[in-house]
């Protein structure tokens, strides 16, 4: 076997990127990329410093070119004889001129293509006649690649022989589309589509014709859902009776969202992996790092909480310029390099934004100049809509952001119930899946149930969010305060935990007002100041935030009450202390009573009086 030497390879990939060809790592002796998700890369090429973490170690891998458009090039990939043969009689001695791999079992012929044509792939297994053409949505393997046998890929004659692609590799097998998963010895693909054009349906078979051939269309135009449409429709038109518009609304989209659904990763998603190829992995991941340090990872996926009014877009707008220029979230939260940022923003429109973000550079000591990576809709998508995670999927393909965020989950989850895990959980999917394929962390807002069980994430919106979170984030709200010239003045707690991060807990007072209150063009300012001086504080005493505010609201009523509360308090007397002490939101009966039976195990508090069903509590 020939070793094709330590260096050999970065200097390969460096050639086939400067003769415009998307390149991806592969594993030695795989054919396809070892990537999480590749996807996007039928789309956009690799930054430099993707090639430079995927291939400038020297260690071994494979290389994969992406067909199609995006790398201006299709190739017929044939494994036999018979693919030989079909070949030279329809091309005759063009396949001797131009581009041309040796492989393991046969040969790759290239060809040229003009960088804004979108050519199918397609495909003939029949007989002994066995050959892949490969354009949009896939891609070879090239040298100095390692084959499954042993032998290197190798160049019979490099790039610069490329010829034009003839017009019989453009048409396919039927002279028509063609789709991206067409065999015809497995009954269907480029001779059924041509069949099925040349003979269109009678009366009473006409939609059963139309579903079957926009299934072809959905794949050969995945990803391209107007010309997929329109193909439908001129298909639909060539019936000698065609089909009412509505109808053909119907199929086009079940048969699009069927498609959609298959095509979202499925390959990638349901790949198996060896728990001996852990190392590999992790090299060729490289370093993980921070979206925010010790709170937030830089893959991680979760959602920010808080009771109504806390200010959570003030929250996410404030990380997601600081995300943007490398800056500080809160001021304090270190959030590494600058980056794109991408964010659905349901409530509040252009205008209060823009003012919103002013404010926040001047906070961030920046310019609004300096957000050119940070781009927004005012909008909230329907997660719930294919057509909708299509438009964000190309989006975050085209912006690669480290960042994206949904503020709030209630306006993009038309229909989902909050408690009902499974829903939620589908729901929240394919936003997590497009911000995956894209190397983003996702966060999502949302709010805080009135009718959840203490003042953390157990008040997180229905199950489903917090269980489907891999990081959370919770914030209550202690203080809230407006001074005559309208000033808001508030004090949160925030509360964090997650997977890879230990738990963490800082109160951050954030301070906005208006230079003029009258006027609502008038600018903005913003003010916010972290103290994480809590968490030593609760380590220490071994006591949660709310466990504190009960003992000490027992304390302060001890001996201060009328007979027969002269020896203790009742739960609805706490309650009412508890709802005016600004230290935190009213607190439930039921979280007060299950607090007091907690600090009854810990010796801190005990009942008094004769009565079990109501009793009165006391400190210690």
């Amino acid at each position: 076997m020939v070793s094709p030497g330590r260096n050999a390879l970065p200097v390969a990939v460096r050639q086939l990127v400067d003769a415009g060809l998307c390149v991806l790592p592969a594993r030695p002796g795989g054919k396809m990329p070892a990537l999480r998700s590749w996807r996007p890369y039928t789309k956009r090429r690799p930054s430099e410093a993707e090639l430079l973490r995927w291939f400038g170690d020297g260690a071994e891998r494979n290389v994969f070119v992406v067909t199609g458009a995006i790398s201006g090039a299709v190739v017929i990939d044939g494994d036999s004889e018979g693919a030989e043969r079909y070949w030279r009689e329809r091309l005759g001695d063009v396949l001797d001129r131009t581009a041309c791999v040796a492989t393991g079992r046969g040969h790759h012929y290239w060809f040229s293509i003009n960088g804004s044509s979108r050519v199918a792939s397609w495909s003939v297994h029949e007989g002994d006649v066995s050959f892949d053409v490969r354009a949009e949505g896939t891609g070879v393997i090239v040298p100095p690649s390692l084959h499954a046998s042993g032998s290197r890929y190798r160049w019979v004659r490099g790039l610069e022989h490329l010829q034009p692609a003839p017009a019989a590799l453009l048409n396919g097998a039927g002279g028509g589309e063609k789709s991206g998963d067409t065999e015809r010895g497995r009954g269907g693909g480029q001779s059924h589509l041509a069949d099925l054009l040349r003979s269109p349906a009678a009366e009473g078979g006409r939609n059963v014709w139309l579903t079957q051939v926009a299934g072809h269309y959905a794949k050969a135009f995945a990803g391209r859902p107007d010309v997929y449409q329109v193909h439908v429709e001129r298909a639909n038109a060539s019936l000698p009776e065609p089909l009412g518009a509505d109808e053909v609304e119907k199929v086009a989209t079940s048969v699009g969202r069927k498609e959609a659904a298959k095509s979202q990763g499925t390959e990638d998603r349901f790949r198996l992996y060896a728990g001996a190829d852990m190392a590999q992995r992790e090299t060729e991941r490289g370093r993980v790092g921070w979206l925010v340090r010790g709170l937030w990872p830089a893959d991680g996926y979760g959602v920010l909480a808080g009771e109504d009014k806390a200010g959570k877009t003030w929250t996410v707008l404030d990380l997601a310029v600081a995300a943007a220029v490398g800056g500080r979230w809160h001021g304090h939260h270190d959030t590494g390099q600058a980056g794109p940022v991408v964010l659905y923003l349901g409530e509040g429109g252009v205008r209060a934004t823009d003012r919103r973000l002013r404010a926040l550079t001047e906070f961030h000591g920046c310019r609004p100049e300096d957000l050119r990576g940070l781009v927004y809709a005012p909008t909230a998508p329907q997660l719930t809509s294919s057509h909708d995670l299509e438009i964000i999927r190309d989006q975050l393909a085209q912006y690669q952001p480290r960042l994206t965020i949904l503020d709030p989950l209630y306006l993009s989850a038309a229909g989902a119930k909050g408690s009902d895990l499974y829903a939620m959980g589908q729901v929240l999917f394919g936003l997590q899946v497009a911000c995956q394929e894209a190397s983003s962390a996702l966060v999502v807002s949302t709010h805080w149930s009135k009718r959840g069980a203490g003042d953390s994430f157990g008040r997180i919106t229905g199950v489903g969010p917090g269980a489907w979170g891999r990081v959370l984030g919770s914030a209550a709200v202690l203080k809230r305060t407006v001074d005559p010239r309208g000033a808001s003045d508030v004090l949160l707690r925030w509360d964090f935990r997650g997977g890879e991060i230990g738990e963490a807990a800082f109160q951050v007072r954030r301070r906005v007002w208006a230079e003029d209150p009258d006027d609502l063009s008038s600018p903005l300012h913003y003010e916010v100041e972290v103290d994480e001086s809590i968490v030593a504080h609760e380590q220490a005493s071994g006591l949660s935030r709310t466990q504190q505010r009960v003992l000490a609201a027992l304390a302060a009523l001890a001996g201060t009450g009328t007979l027969p509360e002269l020896a203790g308090s009742s739960t609805r007397r706490l309650g009412d202390l508890l709802a005016r002490d600004g230290k935190g939101s009213p607190l439930r009966m039921r979280t007060i009573q299950e607090v007091l039976g907690d600090l009854e195990q810990a010796g801190l508090a005990c009942r008094v009086g004769k009565s079990e069903r109501s009793p009165l509590w006391a400190p210690t």
